[in-house]
């Protein structure tokens, strides 16, 4: 399989950008903008690019405690 698309995003689509998955740190908002994906799971690829401008949005950053 093989796909490659354009995506026009709209201003009132969300998204969450998952930072540190073992913590929980994500990003989080909402914008708009012009998105080409090419994905082709069978050779590990999954690439984005484009313009995306962020209207209004969150960064929730943690910090995983260690302990020795």
């Amino acid at each position: 399989m093989d796909i490659t698309m354009a995506l026009n995003v709209q201003d009132n689509t969300a998204f969450q950008l998952v930072i540190d998955p073992t913590v929980g740190s994500a990003l989080k908002g909402r914008g708009n903008g012009m998105l080409n994906l090419h994905i082709n799971p069978g050779n590990g690829i999954f690439n984005m690019y484009g313009d995306y401008t962020l209207i209004e949005g969150s960064f929730l950053f943690l910090i995983a405690e260690y302990h020795y």
